[in-house]
């Protein structure tokens, strides 16, 4: 009775030195990790396919499923951070046209399109479309007024 008890006793004692150093070398690990420099994530492209082509491959011999004989080419390619940088950059357009209409200061960085963002390229744009638009309106209004003046 005593053997069995001995040896649940050096079995159990086995299985948590196991288990610890299992859980030891994660925490390592997990440490290791975090103090290794960040690596950028690669650049995706996204491939879009359009979901109005039903089109049979069996009906035409000559069938390509990336060119439509009607449309042209049935999926187009785009590059998430020029998409973003082309948003940024109309939306800081027409921020920037509003507030020099409205007579308001120039302040691209409190704008809510601005300020909701996590994208630099967005930003970088949006700050960009903004002054060079606002920058336009402000043109345009003092030209205006000259001519008033002028009258």
């Amino acid at each position: 009775m005593k053997t069995n008890r001995v040896k649940q006793l050096i079995l159990s004692a086995f299985a948590a030195v196991l288990l610890m150093s299992g859980v030891l070398t994660s925490v390592v690990q997990a440490q290791e990790k975090s103090l290794r420099a960040p690596r950028r994530a690669p650049r995706r492209i996204i491939v879009y396919r359009p979901h109005y082509r039903f089109y049979n491959p069996f009906y035409d011999p000559f069938y390509n499923p990336f060119w439509g004989s009607y449309w042209g080419p049935s999926y187009r390619v785009v590059d998430p951070i020029a998409w973003q940088r082309e948003q940024g950059y109309s939306e800081g357009r027409d921020e920037g046209k509003d507030d020099a209409k409205d007579g308001r200061p120039a302040n691209p960085t409190g704008h809510k399109d601005y300020l909701n963002s996590n994208s630099l390229a967005f930003r970088e744009a949006f700050v960009q479309g903004y002054n060079e638009r606002y920058r336009e309106e402000i043109a345009k209004i003092q030209e205006k007024a000259r001519e008033k003046k002028g009258d």
